[in-house]
């Protein structure tokens, strides 16, 4: 999910009353819905691809579901106390 529609490239616009809903309860409308694609930055040969990425203006902060990208890009996640490596 993004509040930030820069982000997406070929939006397909929701009229209907799709939403997210947040930790208290409240929904936010979801108005678009799009991929988007983005070089590794260690690797810069590998092509990274956010499936199904949300726009939800009313959010703060970008979010991403750290299994489906796993899933989407066939990759790994390894978590430190102060990094965090995507792998292949």
């Amino acid at each position: 999910m993004t509040p930030n529609a820069a982000n997406l490239v070929d939006v397909v616009s929701l009229f209907d009353s799709n939403q997210i809903h947040i930790g208290n309860g409240q929904g936010r409308p979801i108005t678009s819905v799009d991929s988007m694609s983005f070089n590794s930055s260690f690797q810069p040969y590998i092509t990274l691809k956010l499936n199904n990425l949300l726009l939800v203006p009313s959010i703060t902060k970008n979010l991403v579901s750290v299994n489906q990208f796993a899933k989407d890009d066939n990759v790994f996640f390894e978590f430190h106390p102060n990094d965090c490596f995507v792998k292949c």
